[in-house]
Formats: structure tokens, C-alpha cells, sequence
């Protein structure tokens, strides 16, 4: 009899207690009897740092803009 790995699928041989392609560690799950329902455990999904959206995304291209109009006619004041 193999283990199966869960993550992967790779057929192990029954002396080993991780996966010999991928390293998941291989624990002895009892075979289920008939009628007994086994409750699923709940998955947890890895949580990423989200960015938020600003709130005022207008400003942020509208501020730039403006401040090289005024840097443009600054120059243009001084080489007059």
C-alpha cells in the first residue's frame, strides 16, 4: 500500500512520513467507515496587503500638471 500526497498526487511508499517529490509532510488519515461523515476543515487562504484606493485620484494627475505649468512659466519669466 502507498500514501498518496495530497498536495502533489505522488505515490509514496508507506514507510516515509513526507512526500518524496514535494516534501509535504504525509500524516495517517484512518479510513472512513461507512455512514460516517467526516467534517471538512476550513480552508484559510494567505492574505496580501491590499492598497487602497486614493480618494482623490483627480489630484494626484491635476497637481503635477499644474505645478510644471508654473515651473514652465517661472522659466519663461526669468529668460524674458
Amino acid at each position: 500500500m502507498t500514501k498518496v500526497c495530497p498536495r502533489c498526487g505522488f505515490e509514496n511508499p508507506d514507510n516515509v512520513y513526507s512526500c518524496q517529490r514535494c516534501g509535504y509532510p504525509l500524516i495517517e488519515v484512518p479510513q472512513r467507515m461507512p455512514g460516517v461523515q467526516v467534517q471538512s476543515q476550513p480552508t484559510y487562504q494567505q492574505q496580501f496587503a491590499t492598497r487602497e484606493k486614493p480618494k482623490f485620484p483627480l489630484l494626484q494627475v491635476a497637481v503635477p500638471i499644474i505645478a510644471g505649468f508654473i515651473i514652465i512659466a517661472i522659466l519663461l519669466s526669468i529668460l524674458a
